[in-house]
């Protein structure tokens, strides 16, 4: 009951350890987590296609949004901009990274374009996967116009992608039969990663790739060291 609910609880403890324990990336976490805080309203776009989770005060189902979706991309926003050089312990040095056709906020841009030119076109696809290939199209930008950040950009999509991954799993182990009673899996592939949809593992790897060096992108010409 409320699985939803406790997987954001779940990240969030996880959450405020790293920002305990990095402090000198916890300007970059905040700022990353802010950032991610307002795509809590794509839950508009999930509810009830892609899955229909038990949320506080049944506000999921009744209006297609709810508390537990802002909490969770807030905690995945920060968690995100931590996992490469936290758990890599790599520091990223602020330079100039960007080439003349680089505007910070492109990748961004692009992924929000991608996603818009996809659900318009293509308005029988689930929403996951607009979501998951407009992210991957973001990505590939910035990895071709930000050449130093292209091992960030790769393993921090990698790394969040296990991370989501896990996560979701630990969830599953206590609450056996959460995702098969919460997804809509009759609209997915039908392929299972240990119980998790791969449509998940996905997601979890394309918003990785877009938003573990999003700091650096963006603050790159900002700050410097």
């Amino acid at each position: 009951m409320y699985e939803y609910l406790w997987w954001v609880i779940t990240l969030g403890i996880l959450w405020i350890i790293v920002y305990i324990f990095t402090p000198l990336l916890r300007r970059k976490i905040i700022w990353s987590s802010l950032i991610a805080f307002p795509f809590g309203f794509g839950e508009l776009y999930f509810i009830p296609n892609y899955w229909k989770p038990e949320t506080l005060f049944n506000l999921g189902l009744r209006y297609g949004i709810d508390v537990e979706a802002f909490g969770l991309m807030f905690f995945l926003g920060g968690i995100a901009a931590f996992i490469y050089e936290g758990l890599l312990k790599k520091r990223i040095a602020f330079q100039k990274l960007c080439r003349p056709i680089c505007k910070c906020y492109t990748p961004l841009i692009i992924t929000l374009s991608t996603f818009v030119i996809l659900i318009r076109a293509f308005p029988f696809w689930n929403i996951i996967y607009p979501s998951s290939f407009a992210c991957l199209v973001g990505g590939l930008w910035a990895f071709f116009v930000y050449p130093r950040l292209r091992s960030h950009i790769l393993l921090g999509g990698l790394l969040f992608g296990i991370f989501y991954w896990l996560s979701l799993f630990i969830i599953e182990i206590f609450s056996p039969g959460w995702i098969v009673n919460t997804w809509n899996l009759s609209a997915l592939s039908g392929i299972m990663l240990l119980k998790i949809p791969v449509e998940e593992v996905l997601f979890g790897f394309s918003f990785g790739v877009i938003w573990t060096p999003l700091f650096e992108e963006v603050c790159s010409n900002l700050y410097k060291k």
